[in-house]
């Protein structure tokens, strides 16, 4: 694991401020990300902030595709101001491998991990049980930075940072575990 500071030079914009931690009690991974991994499967209800022009919600799922693979599935609503509703949904693949964890895009045709989106870098928050993980995606002359913090086994975030020439933009998803009962 590199230090906060190696990482977020290596990765997060200057101006990168993440969203506030949610308040949780987290498990103490103790450098252990095989179980941090293993603590994502489930169901999750997902609320994405895009930017300045709208908001998503819907449910996202971590089900085992192979050993070691994770298949992630989120659907939901995008709403962009008052009157425009889409149904929206994405797929990628988590895999762990010799004590990391890097996330695919699914490809949906083929019904498998496709490329890589981006490999996570994680280190501990100092003063809590809380884990963040970053990762870089480049698209052409876009840059997509990736923070994750997670406060499993009850929440998470995700915030992209998308910078390019024509694009200057905040994605902050929260996700929260549903409890089946």
């Amino acid at each position: 694991m590199k230090s906060s500071n190696a990482v977020r030079r290596f990765c997060m914009p200057r101006d990168a401020v993440p969203p506030p931690m949610l308040n949780c009690t987290c498990v103490s991974y103790q450098g252990n990300i095989l179980r941090l991994f293993n603590d994502l499967r489930g169901a999750w209800r997902v609320q994405r902030k895009l930017g300045d022009v709208g908001t998503m919600q819907g449910v996202a799922h971590f089900s085992a595709w192979a050993p070691g693979v994770w298949h992630y599935e989120e659907k939901g609503w995008a709403a962009w101001g008052r009157a425009r509703r889409t149904p929206v949904q994405r797929a990628y693949a988590y895999l762990y491998n010799d004590g990391a964890i890097a996330v695919h895009f699914w490809d949906s045709a083929a019904h498998r991990p496709g490329g890589l989106l981006h490999a996570l870098q994680f280190e501990s928050q100092p003063g809590t049980d809380a884990w963040v993980a970053v990762g870089c995606h480049r698209c052409g002359q876009d840059t997509y930075q990736a923070m994750y913090r997670f406060c499993l086994p009850a929440h998470f975030q995700l915030t992209y940072w998308v910078r390019g020439p024509r694009k200057h933009y905040v994605l902050q998803t929260q996700l929260e575990r549903i409890v089946q009962r």
